[in-house]
């Protein structure tokens, strides 16, 4: 399919390790010797061993940032995530981060923590119940969501970073 393409440098597949299939092996022949595979984080010793794409000398892992319901993730592992910014807008009204998320490839990771700044200045967020797996709220995760007057700590929580809850709205906050 792509033999003897001397050009190409970069090749970003986005199948997680569990869903991996083989490839002819001469599908890459003759492709850049320096071509780098990017793939899904945890996936990189299944592409090594798997027919086809063990034909790359340069593997490399990276996050892979997806939506479901609204919400913006990004993997952290092979089998977690945690919760984005959006790229566009604000997060706004209730939300529930749910304990696990099944992006659209049919993997379903752990959400484990909230990002820095994820929630940053959500003016209209009022409300928001965290999932059971939910283990850290880095840096500024809620920093002046101001009108936030609910939000529920799930047990599993281990680390709340420097201003993940300074300036916001709540009256009463219960740490499990």
């Amino acid at each position: 399919a792509f033999e003897n393409n001397s050009k190409l440098t970069s090749v970003y597949s986005n199948i997680p390790a569990s869903k991996l299939f083989a490839i002819g092996g001469g599908t890459f022949n003759g492709a850049n010797a320096n071509c780098t595979l990017y793939v899904p984080m945890g996936a990189a010793e299944t592409y090594r061993a798997t027919e086809g794409w063990n034909q790359f000398k340069n593997i490399t892992e990276v996050a892979t940032r997806f939506e479901v319901d609204g919400i913006h993730y990004q993997t952290i592992a092979a089998d977690k995530v945690e919760v984005l910014a959006p790229t566009e807008g604000k997060y706004s009204g209730n939300i529930t981060i749910p304990a696990t998320v099944t992006a659209s490839w049919g993997t379903t990771y752990d959400v484990t923590q909230i990002c820095g700044n994820a929630f940053y200045r959500c003016d209209e967020l009022t409300g928001i119940t965290l999932g059971n797996k939910i283990e850290q709220l880095c840096f500024q995760a809620f920093c002046r969501c101001e009108n936030l007057t609910e939000i529920e700590l799930p047990a599993s929580l281990k680390v709340i970073g420097e201003g993940a809850l300074s300036r916001i709205g709540i009256s009463e906050l219960r740490i499990p």
